[in-house]
């Protein structure tokens, strides 16, 4: 198989050697840019090398083999390899987008260049991804993979790419949680599939796979923190954000919430600090800001300087760090579901977050272009129609889920606008040369 691949290869270089003069020529200028700019230490690399708790288990597993391989030199060895791997994977991602869509070399060369602006410096939130020593580099690649898949299963129609993208996407969701929102939508589209091609039984086999893949995954990220932290249970942060938006939107008759229980006094001065910090959305007048532009602004104070402190304070008395953290998680949840039954106020920041935060092409646009597909699809079960449908629900969804629990920034929400964009760029070529998207 290997030499069969080394021949192919060999025979695509010949035929054509410029392009292909230029593909490893532009790689290798951007090896050496990246590579000299070093590795990017950023302030929750050191979770993933200390393999703590609250981190998921992939990247951590990954430094840990590279450390014990290279010694003192192991930082080096994962910048080298994560330069080589991301820009292999852009590379067959583009090539395998040039060869499905039948694209003019011109339009490859647009393609190819958008996939590469995550690994460039000077790009918004300076993701360099490639150099960053976190999972922003391998979420990438293994998206492009899902992106990949779902594409595939459209055109060709047969079960073969479905079940690589329920794998991929239960893997993306272990590597980094943000995606676990691709769950649910690989779920959707089985229906879509067996809707299309009338295979329910296929697809319901297909669901079945895919359940089992994420149950697999959820006991082997439970079996590790079990092996490692003593503890067979997810990693324990969402509660930390869940009270970190539900105290931002809290009201000061919110507090009666708890009148009676012992942590009454604790969390009435909490709240006091916050208020007295300006880090509760009443402040946001004094800045002429909507609800959830203010929050971007001070979560953070909210979660690290604030929160997090006090409640390790309060939770001091448990010895054992991991066990504090499974404390601390379950609190947090407990004082989000307390404050959302008593107000159910998260929903009307998770709306500000989604809407506030974006511009017209990033939320409206996509919006409206993702029911429109899926029009065209319930009449017709026309195919580009369903793929333009998953590639804006794909943003659509990840967007939505980022808003549920953070502050969405560029580097949470790339993955999925690059792809959008792609399909986007090759509708309105196909359009305007008067062919089939797919």
């Amino acid at each position: 198989m290997l030499k069969r691949m080394i021949s192919r290869a060999a025979d695509a270089v010949k035929r054509e050697p410029l392009f292909y003069g230029a593909v490893v020529s532009l790689n290798a200028v951007l090896f050496a840019v990246l590579f000299l700019r070093g590795p990017l230490v950023e302030p929750d690399t050191e979770s993933y090398v200390k393999m703590l708790f609250h981190r998921s288990p992939v990247y951590p597993v990954m430094l840990a083999v590279f450390a014990g391989m290279f010694g003192a030199g192991w930082l080096k060895a994962v910048l080298v390899f994560q330069l080589i791997a991301t820009q292999f994977c852009t590379f067959a991602f583009a090539q395998w987008f040039r060869f499905r869509f039948a694209l003019n070399k011109a339009v490859f060369w647009a393609v190819y260049i958008l996939l590469l602006t995550p690994l460039l410096p000077g790009m918004p939130d300076t993701l360099m991804l490639a150099n960053g020593i976190l999972t922003d580099w391998l979420a990438w690649c293994i998206f492009m993979g899902v992106a990949a898949s779902m594409t595939e299963a459209v055109a060709r129609r047969t079960p073969g790419p479905v079940l690589w993208l329920c794998g991929l996407s239960v893997f993306a969701a272990l590597a980094r949680p943000q995606f676990q929102f691709l769950i649910p939508v690989s779920a959707l589209f089985i229906l879509a599939f067996g809707y299309r091609s009338g295979l329910w039984k296929q697809a319901g086999k297909l669901l079945l796979v895919l359940v089992v893949f994420a149950a697999g995954a959820n006991i082997a990220e439970r079996g590790y923190h079990k092996v490692l932290h003593g503890s067979f249970s997810m990693a324990p942060f969402m509660g930390l954000h869940l009270a970190t938006s539900s105290l931002y939107m809290a009201a000061p008759g919110d507090m009666e919430a708890f009148k009676g229980r012992e942590d009454y006094e604790f969390l009435s001065s909490l709240y006091a600090k916050l208020r007295a910090n300006k880090l509760n959305v009443e402040f946001r007048g004094e800045k002429n800001m909507a609800v959830g532009a203010y929050y971007h602004t001070v979560c953070d104070d909210i979660f690290w300087e604030t929160l997090l402190p006090e409640f390790d304070a309060r939770f001091g008395g448990i010895a054992d760090t991991n066990a504090r953290l499974k404390r601390i998680d379950s609190y947090g949840k407990d004082i989000y579901f307390t404050l959302e039954e008593k107000a159910f106020r998260h929903p009307k920041l998770a709306l500000s977050l989604f809407l506030g935060r974006n511009t017209l092409a990033q939320v409206y646009f996509p919006f409206v272009v993702m029911l429109a597909a899926l029009w065209v699809f319930l009449r017709r079960r026309d195919s580009a129609a369903m793929l333009v449908f998953f590639a804006f629900s794909l943003d659509f969804f990840n967007k939505l889920a980022v808003s549920m629990v953070s502050r969405p920034v560029y580097r949470y929400s790339f993955y999925t606008e690059i792809f959008a964009a792609l399909i986007l760029l090759v509708l309105v070529t196909k359009t305007l040369e008067k062919k089939s998207l797919i």
